[in-house]
């Protein structure tokens, strides 16, 4: 018995994966991934700037789609402002890489500028759940943090 108690609590203890959780997860990262989120938090260098991100008229719904092509869109807005992209987890499902193609710009990190060309951005992943996304890089010298919510 004991020994089934320290093999479960070894294996709580090593699953805890992100710096803000969870510790447990019956879900893989990539499942985790997968929905349709608002951009509830977005803060550069420890200022919130969610206000102004969300005020943008490029904003819209990220959508991260799980099929083989790991398909990553913005919902619900002009084809003025058509953005899409792929997405992969990577370094033990610790960093998800975005590349951004359209014309989603005023937001970085995920790209300045009106170009057609392929933007990738690395994020590190904080927290990791059914329904929340929390993630961080630096551009430019800013540290971004950017929570995301189903």
């Amino acid at each position: 018995m004991k020994v089934v108690l320290i093999g479960m609590m070894c294996l709580v203890l090593s699953s805890c994966r992100y710096e803000d959780g969870p510790g447990v997860s019956l879900r893989s990262p990539c499942a985790r991934v997968e929905g349709i989120y608002d951009i509830v938090k977005f803060e550069v260098c420890g200022a919130d700037s969610t206000l102004s991100i969300i005020s943008q008229p490029c904003y819209g719904k990220i959508r991260f789609d799980g099929d083989e092509d790991q398909k990553m869109y913005f919902e619900g807005l002009p084809l003025s402002c058509l953005t899409t992209g792929t997405w992969n987890l990577s370094n033990n499902d610790n960093d998800i890489t975005i590349d951004f193609k359209g014309n989603f710009y005023g937001i970085p990190p995920f790209g300045t500028g009106h170009s057609p060309e392929f933007v990738s951005a690395k994020y590190k992943i904080l927290r990791l759940t059914d329904k929340e996304m929390h993630i961080t890089t630096t551009y430019n010298n800013l540290t971004y943090v950017i929570e995301l919510e189903e």
